[in-house]
Protein backbone atom coordinates (compact mmCIF):
# COMPACT_ATOMS: atom_id res chain seq x y z
CA UNK A 1 0.00 0.00 0.00
CA UNK A 2 1.53 3.67 -0.96
CA UNK A 3 2.03 5.60 1.84
CA UNK A 4 -0.07 8.46 1.06
CA UNK A 5 -3.19 6.05 0.97
CA UNK A 6 -1.91 4.89 4.15
CA UNK A 7 -1.29 7.77 5.79
CA UNK A 8 -4.93 8.69 4.46
CA UNK A 9 -6.70 5.87 6.04
CA UNK A 10 -4.61 6.09 9.13
CA UNK A 11 -5.45 9.58 9.88
CA UNK A 12 -8.93 8.87 9.23
CA UNK A 13 -9.59 5.86 11.20
CA UNK A 14 -7.84 8.05 13.87
CA UNK A 15 -10.69 10.81 13.92
CA UNK A 16 -13.66 8.49 13.87
CA UNK A 17 -12.02 6.35 17.07
CA UNK A 18 -10.77 10.00 18.71
CA UNK A 19 -14.58 11.53 17.84
CA UNK A 20 -16.26 8.67 18.75
CA UNK A 21 -14.75 8.36 22.16
CA UNK A 22 -14.96 11.83 22.75
CA UNK A 23 -18.99 12.22 21.98
CA UNK A 24 -19.37 8.50 23.85
CA UNK A 25 -17.26 10.49 27.26
CA UNK A 26 -20.08 13.56 26.42
CA UNK A 27 -23.01 11.40 26.31
CA UNK A 28 -22.38 9.25 29.27
CA UNK A 29 -21.55 12.34 31.95
CA UNK A 30 -21.31 11.25 35.13
CA UNK A 31 -21.49 7.63 34.40
CA UNK A 32 -18.20 7.63 32.67
CA UNK A 33 -16.85 4.43 34.80
CA UNK A 34 -19.14 2.38 33.12
CA UNK A 35 -18.43 3.54 29.33
CA UNK A 36 -14.74 2.81 30.36
CA UNK A 37 -15.62 -0.71 31.91
CA UNK A 38 -17.57 -1.24 28.19
CA UNK A 39 -15.66 0.20 25.70
CA UNK A 40 -12.54 -1.80 27.52
CA UNK A 41 -14.65 -5.10 26.91
CA UNK A 42 -15.31 -4.23 23.33
CA UNK A 43 -11.71 -3.06 22.84
CA UNK A 44 -10.68 -6.29 23.81
CA UNK A 45 -13.47 -8.21 22.03
CA UNK A 46 -12.53 -6.64 18.57
CA UNK A 47 -8.21 -7.53 19.51
CA UNK A 48 -10.05 -10.95 19.40
CA UNK A 49 -11.74 -10.98 16.93
CA UNK A 50 -8.57 -9.52 14.36
CA UNK A 51 -6.06 -12.02 15.87
CA UNK A 52 -8.89 -14.81 15.04
CA UNK A 53 -9.04 -13.54 11.34
CA UNK A 54 -5.34 -12.88 10.97
CA UNK A 55 -4.69 -16.46 12.19
CA UNK A 56 -7.16 -17.81 10.02
CA UNK A 57 -5.79 -15.77 7.01
CA UNK A 58 -2.48 -17.04 7.65
CA UNK A 59 -3.64 -20.77 7.88
CA UNK A 60 -5.82 -20.60 4.69
CA UNK A 61 -2.96 -18.99 2.84
CA UNK A 62 -0.64 -21.62 3.48
CA UNK A 63 -3.03 -24.82 3.01
CA UNK A 64 -3.52 -23.05 -0.64
CA UNK A 65 -0.24 -22.63 -1.38
CA UNK A 66 0.95 -26.24 -0.01
CA UNK A 67 -2.38 -27.50 -2.15
CA UNK A 68 -1.20 -25.70 -5.46
CA UNK A 69 0.98 -28.29 -7.03
CA UNK A 70 4.38 -26.80 -8.62
CA UNK A 71 3.48 -23.08 -6.84
CA UNK A 72 6.89 -21.20 -5.73
CA UNK A 73 6.28 -20.35 -2.04
CA UNK A 74 8.48 -17.31 -2.05
CA UNK A 75 6.74 -16.02 -5.05
CA UNK A 76 3.95 -13.76 -4.83
CA UNK A 77 0.61 -12.91 -7.24
CA UNK A 78 0.97 -9.14 -7.65
CA UNK A 79 4.69 -9.07 -9.24
CA UNK A 80 5.55 -10.39 -12.65
CA UNK A 81 7.69 -13.37 -13.20
CA UNK A 82 11.52 -12.06 -13.25
CA UNK A 83 13.42 -12.53 -17.37
CA UNK A 84 16.26 -14.87 -16.90
CA UNK A 85 19.25 -14.52 -18.76
CA UNK A 86 20.25 -15.42 -22.38
CA UNK A 87 22.28 -18.68 -22.12
CA UNK A 88 25.64 -18.12 -23.99
CA UNK A 89 26.49 -20.83 -26.16
CA UNK A 90 30.09 -20.37 -26.22
CA UNK A 91 30.46 -19.70 -29.97
CA UNK A 92 30.26 -16.60 -31.29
Amino acid sequence: MPYRRFLAFNAAGGLVWASGFTMLGYAAGASYRTVEKVAGRASEIILAVVVVAVIALVIRRRRKERDTPGADPSATSDQPPRASAPEESGTQ
